[in-house]
């Protein structure tokens, strides 16, 4: 469909279609200034490698010799093994069951830090206020410092030998993510459009309802009061003003009796059985009739049939 024929629609429907305007307008209005408002904040650690002794220092300190320096993350060749496994953690069920159980927020995010860099971690938590935003932010910040700790000590190795996390930064404000309201505001408007045409189309239902409405009351009654053929009234008007002929040469109009011409009907069954009554001494004593209207005429000169006239008998 052409859009300038949707406007048209639309703006002859306007007294459907504005009403629903005014309700996904004052809709979308209700939702972006009162609708739950969503906050995130993010807080960022670092992992700090280990002080792993030298071989100067385990000569000079044999007690260094003794620690248990059995960390797996230390010993393998990607950087990265341990901020993967960090984060695989972080986002097990049971971490969640365990944030659901200290009454927190379960709604985070973790992933690699900016850059991707295998050293930094970032954690980002999200809630209905600000407040509630830095407790979930915090609570997974937590839960990383025991799940780091715990990721190494598999094999029983000793602190000398272990990633430490550092805060980098402390979740402190939360802002405010306006995405969610306007995608919200969105969702609404869109409903609102469909309840825009659903009106339009229901005003141009009503309108055509009433144009066949019209039409039935408009159209012309036949003869036993119901609504017939358009022009068999016309045609029984022109049947009614068709002149008839007498015996005496004078013309009468022929009565209609119905709508399909029964006057016309009944005056040439009564020509037909006067030609075929056998002729009377009336008969041949009385002058031709005059040709009905609706024959031709047979000269230019000839008012009659032309046939001689029987002379009346002594």
């Amino acid at each position: 469909m052409d859009p300038t024929d949707v406007l048209r629609t639309l703006w002859q429907q306007r007294w459907y279609v504005l009403p629903a305007m005014v309700v996904a307008l004052a809709a979308a209005g209700y939702v972006y200034g009162f609708a739950p408002r969503s906050y995130e904040v993010t807080s960022t650690y670092a992992l700090v490698n280990p002080a792993v002794p030298t071989a100067e220092e385990l000569e000079r300190d044999p007690a260094l010799a003794a620690l248990n320096a059995d960390n797996p993350y230390l010993r393998s060749a990607d950087t990265n093994l341990i901020t993967d496994a960090l984060i695989a953690r972080l986002g097990a069920a049971s971490t969640v069951e365990r944030l659901q159980a200290d009454g927190v927020g379960t709604d985070y995010g973790v992933g690699p830090g900016v850059g991707g860099n295998g050293f930094v971690v970032d954690i980002t938590g999200v809630g209905p206020t600000p407040e509630a935003a830095v407790a979930t932010t915090a609570a997974v910040g937590t839960v990383l410092e025991r799940e780091l700790d715990d990721l190494q000590r598999v094999n029983g190795a000793d602190d000398r030998y272990l990633f430490t996390p550092l805060l980098l930064a402390p979740p402190d404000d939360a802002t405010e993510q306006f995405s969610s309201r306007l995608r919200a505001v969105i969702v609404v408007l869109l409903g609102g459009a469909v309840l825009v045409f659903a009106a339009a189309s229901l005003g141009r239902w009503r309108s055509g309802a009433r144009a066949r409405r019209a039409a039935e009351r408009a159209a012309p009654q036949g003869a036993d009061g119901h609504a017939g053929d358009p022009g068999a009234g016309a045609r029984a008007g022109a049947v009614a003003a068709r002149p008839g002929t007498t015996r005496g040469g004078k013309r009468a109009p022929v009565r209609s009796t119905g709508a399909g011409g029964g006057g016309t009907a009944r005056a040439r069954s009564s020509r037909t059985a006067t030609a075929a009554r056998p002729p009377g001494p009336a008969d041949e004593a009385a002058p031709d009739p005059a040709p009905a209207a609706d024959e031709p005429a047979r000269g230019a000169g000839a008012g009659r049939t032309g046939l001689p006239t029987a002379k009346r008998r002594g």
